[in-house]
């Protein structure tokens, strides 16, 4: 902070630009780097991508996601071991004395 913030408490007017500025800037790289990847993913993937749009629900964000995460589902030999990895499937761990789900 400047002194005059310190004095007043209250950002600057500069300060404030200077943020808004940088934020503007990480704004543009994003989308630029979601722009790339999109193209990257439909040149790369497109019947994949088309498979998993076609799924209630699923958006371009969230099968991109899965398409990067799975490695294109290559790292999964079935559908246990994805929603295993994805933790949808529920667990039971037991001792001998104790019970519990995770």
């Amino acid at each position: 902070k400047i002194k005059i913030e310190n004095v007043l408490n209250v950002p600057s007017i500069k300060v404030l630009e200077s943020l808004n500025n940088a934020l503007n800037f990480v704004n543009i790289q994003i989308k630029a780097f979601e722009d790339d990847l999109n193209k990257t993913i439909k040149k790369n993937h497109s019947e994949l991508l088309s498979l998993l749009l076609t799924i209630p629900g699923m958006g371009i964000k969230t099968a991109t996601l899965l398409i990067i995460y799975t490695n294109s589902f290559r790292d999964f030999s079935n559908y246990k071991q994805l929603c295993s990895y994805a933790g949808t499937t529920p667990t039971i761990r037991e001792s001998g004395k104790s019970k519990g789900f995770s």
